[in-house]
């Protein structure tokens, strides 16, 4: 992702041009397809996320059920985790259309 493709986001307002460029470079951009999860409930939490482009359902499995507990559309982003150990508490699945 370049600061420009990212700048126009809310999510960023506030921030200098160094602050932006310090959290881009360690990142990947992943792009994600309709039936591909990008993490799963359980799942150690060892990274951050933004998501600049469609929608995602958070899914909790309750018993042998899913339910969707919220959808994010973007931008939006999601904590590493709160500390050592941290697990997600839901599946993060991309929303098609």
């Amino acid at each position: 992702m370049r600061l420009d493709e990212l700048r126009p986001l809310s999510l960023f307002d506030g921030l200098t041009d160094d602050q932006l460029a310090e959290l881009v470079e360690p990142g990947t951009e992943v792009r994600i397809e309709p039936g591909v999860d990008l993490f799963r409930e359980g799942e150690h939490a060892d990274f951050w996320w933004v998501l600049v482009d469609g929608a995602i359902d958070l899914v909790r499995h309750v018993g042998r059920e899913e339910a969707v507990v919220a959808r994010m559309d973007m931008p939006a982003a999601g904590p590493a985790g709160s500390g050592p150990g941290t697990t997600r508490a839901s599946t993060s699945r991309p929303v098609e259309g």
